[in-house]
């Protein structure tokens, strides 16, 4: 336990120098289910603290397939000063889940996880194409302004590949049913976001270039991800984001995140 810490403290000296965002873990639910607040991570570098929330996720079975509804929220814990407003608006167009409201609809296919249903959680290859908008807030008001919102339509095609590294004791060839165990478990993800930004006002005011050039409102961003699962709860990633915006520079983020989904 006391070594599980000092990892744990290591990773928040390194979440310091780095972006922090939401990350989420792959759960199945069988049927028609719903979860309310079971996962939050929160974010220290580059801008006021931030903490985000996936606040609620509804499973319903539509037609012949299982969809899933999905709401995030981003809320800053203290009044972000002006001069964090570009790079809080810059890192919640770059994440897929950020945004002071996120809302979408996903459809999810499994592959590669041994024919046993149970287990593809954490094992095997997952493909999401998700569609929705999401409202990012410039954290910025300019006296009798009420333009600060900026309104985003974003699609994402996701794929993601999750090894488990540790079995469970009690495991019995490829049918143990371990998607409750989760210690160990290491996944890779590439994703691909296109959004279309609503309102160009505000978001001109933040990425014209310095010569005056405005920037793209059809925007496509690439990112690569590494998650590691330290407990069934807590896990760890890192990853490398870019834009097609010249004036929205690529990054890297680190992000510790907690969910209360495992057992």
């Amino acid at each position: 336990m006391k070594t599980k810490y000092i990892i744990l403290l290591c990773f928040l000296f390194v979440t310091l120098a780095a972006r922090a965002q939401v990350v989420e873990k792959e759960i199945v639910d069988e049927g028609t289910s719903s979860t309310i607040l079971d996962q939050a991570s929160a974010s220290f570098a580059g801008t006021s603290p931030l903490v985000s929330l996936k606040t609620y996720k509804l499973k319903a079975l539509i037609g012949r397939g299982f969809w899933d509804l999905y709401l995030f929220n981003t809320l800053p814990t203290f009044s972000v000063a002006k001069e964090d407003s570009l790079q809080a608006l810059s890192d919640d167009l770059l994440n897929q889940l950020g945004g002071l409201l996120n809302v979408s609809l996903s459809r999810v296919a499994h592959f590669g996880y041994g024919g046993n249903e149970v287990n593809r959680d954490i094992k095997g290859g997952v493909m999401d194409i998700r569609t929705g908008a999401k409202m990012l807030d410039s954290r910025t008001r300019e006296e009798n302004s009420k333009d600060f919102v900026v309104p985003v339509f974003q699609s994402t095609f996701d794929l993601r590949y999750l090894i488990p590294l540790v079995k469970p004791e009690n495991s019995k060839g490829d049918q143990a049913d371990i998607r409750n165990f989760s210690v160990g478990n290491l996944s890779f993800r590439i994703y691909g976001t296109f959004m279309q930004i609503l309102n160009t006002k505000v978001y001109d005011q933040f990425f014209t270039s310095e010569r005056g050039v405005p920037p793209r409102h059809s925007l496509f961003t690439g990112s690569g991800e590494v998650n590691l699962f330290i407990s069934n709860q807590i896990f760890i990633s890192a990853g490398y984001t870019l834009s097609n915006q010249e004036t929205l520079p690529s990054r890297t983020f680190f992000s510790i995140s907690y969910t209360g989904q495992g057992n």
